[in-house]
């Protein structure tokens, strides 16, 4: 008997709830861990080295990190081992380590990685059985990089050896490494470091601006409005205060009902460099393009009607981009929500700007030929029309960042005549699907005849996904299973990376970020090549319907979709047939 479970016996339940019996409990079941994982052999310290990020001096000093902090942040002790596969629900929270366990029982229940079947290996060698550590621990005993594993009969589609998985494994983990840098990248800092700001201000401070006039200006700024009165006169007001004055501003009323027409004829009274364009209300891209297609200046900026502008913006972002010949630059942005303030200042490219928006419209100023290259605001988007125009500017041509405060933006999330009160954010995926979906490349494409694309959707629980995969690969027609990995913790997507060792069918294609169902269907639906799709759900097992759903297909149904039971046997889906 262990010293954790004759202290569990000894111990009432009700006492264990004390502190110090608790902490003694613990540091019981942390030695028990520790003594049963050191003693097997079977921990792996460069693999657990390269996920941890740092090194350890013994191996027995990496066993205990592993113990303490490693388990619970999600990392393996070895490439054949994969806690959130092993234990789905309590993987980083059960109170005794789920691989120490594992190694404990040696009978080998459970699969610790879906590559390696302890049944199969105890099938091949017997007296692994009564091995200290049971087949996992036998099998590191004497594997090489060119031992096979003892694959599951549902993946032992073609050989697979030990070198294989861990090559695939410390592969896999660096493309995780890279997609978390892009998915944790500081979008909003809390205070904006003055040392950058004071450089950029070094920098400009000697530029000259080419003169500009009322007919030639040098930048033209859009701002469209709708039922803003009150706010209207603050946001011209502060195009007004620029440094810098080679500017017109083109204001489009998109059919205001309130007192927005009255301001602005006080307003264009006395500056003849405000501009008024008067429309019946189609909303705001379509208000902007109509802006667009007046202006005259060699650059665009963009003010919504209840935004502002700090002084300097124009002098600084214009001279900046004339000394670095730039196309475009964004600068950071202040944000008030009446709690705190906060800012969106945030250095990054197109990468990351696919896993979500940093350049705010407010603070971009963009050459007007790259504006007019990319066709303006898209009038079908009825929210994310800034973001959808940013990721199609930056295709063409570089947003360069500039650190310093451009503008003030204070968030009401009352204002129900905001869009982004109003409409709903869904249409962030919207936009996003325009951008890693090439829809006209996937319509183009060659498809194999009588190939069955499959595509799994996947966001963490690999339990599931590889259930599922298993038994689609049982089919063996024509097939490709697309495994799209919507940012899945490291573990899960070690596992699915896994897969496509045992069968080449398998296309695992990590994301950065969870796309959810729809989108992340739609980014497989792009690479699939087969002439037949199957959009598969990671929690709907199809094993033996396959082949009756293909053969459902002729010439007059183009659709079908199996009836699907529930765990109690309720009818999920009653299945569909459409022509």
């Amino acid at each position: 008997m262990s010293l954790v479970a004759l202290g569990r016996r000894l111990v009432p339940p009700k006492a264990r709830e004390a502190p110090g019996v608790r902490q003694a409990l613990g540091n019981a079941r942390e030695a028990f861990a520790v003594r049963t994982i050191f003693a097997s052999g079977t921990f792996d310290r460069p693999w657990y080295e390269l996920q941890r990020g740092r090194s350890f001096r013994t191996d027995l000093l990496a066993v205990v990190d592993y113990v303490r902090h490693g388990r619970a942040l999600g990392l393996s002790p070895t490439p054949l081992f994969e806690p959130e596969w092993f234990d789905r629900r309590r993987w980083n929270t059960r109170p005794f380590d789920p691989f120490a366990l594992y190694l404990r029982r040696r009978a080998g229940k459970g699969r610790p990685h879906p590559l390696f079947d302890p049944m199969e290996h105890l099938r091949q060698y017997p007296k692994a059985r009564t091995f200290r550590g049971g087949p996992l621990a036998h099998f590191m005993s004497f594997a090489t990089d060119d031992t096979p594993l003892p694959l599951p009969v549902g993946l032992a589609h073609q050989q697979v050896t030990y070198g294989q998985l861990r090559a695939r494994a410390v592969e896999a983990l660096g493309v995780w490494q890279q997609q978390e840098l892009l998915r944790r990248a500081p979008r909003r800092v809390q205070q904006m470091p003055q040392g950058e700001q004071q450089a950029l201000l070094d920098e400009v401070a000697g530029v000259q601006l080419p003169a500009a006039s009322i007919d030639e200006p040098l930048v033209s700024i859009v701002m469209p409005t709708w039922n803003r009165a009150a706010a209207l006169r603050r946001a011209v007001r502060s195009v007004q205060a620029q440094t810098y004055g080679g500017w017109e501003l083109i204001v489009v009323d998109d059919g205001s009902t309130d007192d927005t027409a009255f301001v602005l004829q006080g307003l264009t009274a006395f500056d003849a460099r405000i501009r008024v364009v008067r429309g019946e209300h189609a909303g705001v891209s379509r208000a902007r393009n109509l802006a667009i297609a007046q202006a005259r200046g060699r650059y665009v900026a963009f003010l919504d009607s209840d935004n502002t502008w700090q002084p300097d913006f124009l002098r600084i972002t214009l001279s900046a981009m004339q000394r670095r010949d730039l196309d475009g630059a964004y600068t950071a942005m202040e944000l008030r929500d009446g709690k705190r303030t906060t800012f969106r200042a945030f250095d990054g490219g197109r990468e990351h700007l696919l896993v979500g928006n940093h350049i705010d419209l407010n603070v971009l100023v963009v050459r007007a030929d790259r504006l007019a290259e990319v066709g303006g605001f898209a009038q079908d988007l009825r929210r994310t029309v800034d973001y959808d125009l940013v990721l199609r500017l930056s295709q063409t041509c570089q947003l360069t960042y500039l650190p310093y405060v451009g503008a003030i933006y204070s968030e009401d999330r009352e204002d129900p005549t905001r869009i982004s009160v109003r409409e709903p954010l869904t249409w962030d995926y919207v936009v996003r699907s325009r951008h890693l979906v090439d829809w006209d490349g996937a319509r183009e494409r060659d498809r194999v005849g009588g190939r069955i694309s499959a595509v799994l959707a996947v966001h963490n629980h690999p339990g599931e996904a590889v259930r599922g995969i298993e038994g689609l690969l049982q089919w063996d027609g024509d097939l490709e299973l697309i495994v799209v990995d919507g940012g899945s913790r490291r573990s899960g997507s070690g596992v699915l990376a896994s897969l496509s060792l045992a069968d080449p069918r398998v296309r695992w294609h990590p994301m950065p970020v969870n796309l959810g169902f729809a989108l992340g269907t739609n980014v497989g639906l792009g690479l699939a090549t087969g002439e037949l799709l199957l959009v598969c759900d990671p929690h709907v097992l199809l094993r033996d319907g396959l082949p009756a759903l293909r053969a459902a297909l002729d010439d007059s149904t183009a659709v079908v979709a199996p009836l699907v039971l529930g765990a109690q046997g309720t009818v999920a889906s009653a299945g569909v047939t459409a022509v």
